[in-house]
């Protein structure tokens, strides 16, 4: 007798329970197999996470270099004798 994860919820089974008892899934040979396959089929790819694709820091970094040339440029025209 072995303990196994229901592919459906995750819950732990004994391989000798007729089904899981948490969501119902029939636990025994071709089924289990079937069942296994569809929910393998069924899984979307991991999204990549934001933090991967831009960090916080370089978009902090980029707006402040944003608004340091936009205030140099208002300093200037306020300013600088025409």
């Amino acid at each position: 007798m072995a303990i196994m994860i229901c592919p459906i919820c995750g819950w732990k089974v004994s391989d000798a329970a007729p089904a899981c008892p948490s969501c119902g899934t029939l636990i025994n040979g071709a089924k289990l197999k079937a069942i296994r396959r569809a929910a393998e089929q069924e899984l979307p790819e991991p999204k990549q996470k934001r933090s991967d694709r831009l960090g916080s820091s370089s978009v902090a970094v980029l707006l402040t270099l944003v608004f340091s040339v936009l205030g140099l440029g208002i300093l200037a025209f306020t300013y600088l004798p025409r």
